[in-house]
C-alpha cells in the first residue's frame, strides 16, 4: 500500500466520522476523527503538512469540548 493510497483511505474514514458526528450530535466522533490526522505527520516529510495536521488536532480538541452557552438577554 503506498503513502497515497493510505492518505485516500484516512481521507474516506475522516468524511464518514464527521458525518456521523455531524448527523448525530456526538462530541467524541468528532474528537475520534483528529486522531486520523495523526497519519500525514508519521507518514509525509513535508513541515507544511504536519503543521497543517497539528492544528487540526488541537481543533478538534477543542471542537469536541465545546459547548455553547445559552443566552441570558
Amino acid at each position: 500500500m503506498t503513502i497515497n493510497e493510505l492518505l485516500y483511505i484516512a481521507f474516506i474514514l475522516y468524511l464518514m466520522i464527521m458525518t456521523f458526528g455531524y448527523l448525530f450530535k456526538i462530541k467524541w466522533l468528532f474528537m475520534l476523527a483528529g486522531l486520523l490526522w495523526f497519519i500525514p505527520i508519521i507518514e509525509v516529510d513535508n513541515a507544511f503538512i504536519v503543521l497543517v495536521s497539528s492544528v487540526m488536532i488541537i481543533a478538534h480538541g477543542i471542537l469536541g469540548f465545546y459547548e455553547p452557552k445559552e443566552s441570558e438577554f
